[in-house]
């Protein structure tokens, strides 16, 4: 397993009340399945049990991750973890 950052911005920031934790878990969606355990927010993130809303950006170490492999992606000490929520306004 290893310790990554997870950070979330904007609204989901808002509906977490924080912008970053720590998460241990051995693949990218193993990570954000447990930001999602701890704070009931699956239902937000997820189309599916295996797929994240495409409309979600996901960052690996500065990298856009596909959505439909997060669960392929292995976790290392020290990745940093971004979610973009979809970009509203005009």
């Amino acid at each position: 397993m290893a310790m990554v950052t997870l950070i979330v911005y904007t609204t989901l920031k808002d509906r977490l009340g924080f912008s970053q934790i720590e998460i241990e878990a051995k693949t990218l969606k193993d990570a954000i399945l447990k930001l999602g355990d701890k704070l009931e927010i699956k239902k937000i993130l997820f189309e599916n049990p295996n797929k994240i809303k495409n409309y979600f950006v996901i960052t690996l170490n500065s990298e856009i991750i596909d959505n439909s492999k997060i669960s392929k992606i292995k976790l290392n000490d020290g990745d940093i973890i971004n979610i973009f929520p979809p970009v509203s306004g005009g």
